[in-house]
């Protein structure tokens, strides 16, 4: 089971913490992709911090998991990530500044940004 910690922003005057549990990360990535009601495919609506993103521009590690479902509409920032065991993932702003991205976690966001920009739809005729 994960907790995920959330934040839903609007503006800098109306912004609001979330709690959402799922089962898995792929449960949670279905979430996201689930809400998108843009074409995210060209680096607009959504962004995954990849350890490869991270390394080009010298970053400090994880980042905040960001996607905007529909255009004009609010943002959303995923901060934290908890499984049984403890922080799987976290930007550092619940955890005094400090941040971490398990293996795991690592392994998704580069999935999850193959996934952004190859996406694929089960059509039929």
């Amino acid at each position: 089971m994960l907790k995920v910690r959330y934040e839903e922003y609007h503006n800098d005057y109306f912004r609001r913490n979330h709690e959402k549990s799922f089962s898995n990360l792929q449960e949670m990535e279905n979430w996201i992709f689930d809400q998108m009601q843009q074409d995210y495919t060209k680096g607009r609506g959504m962004y995954f911090h990849t350890p490869k993103k991270d390394q080009q521009i010298h970053g400090d590690g994880a980042s905040r998991i960001e996607f905007t479902p529909k255009f004009g509409g609010p943002t959303f920032w995923i901060h934290m990530i908890e499984d049984y065991g403890g922080i799987i993932f976290s930007d550092g702003s619940f955890t005094a500044g400090q941040k971490h991205w398990s293996r795991d976690v690592q392994s998704w966001l580069e999935h999850c940004d193959v996934r952004q920009h190859t996406p694929k739809f089960n059509f039929v005729e």
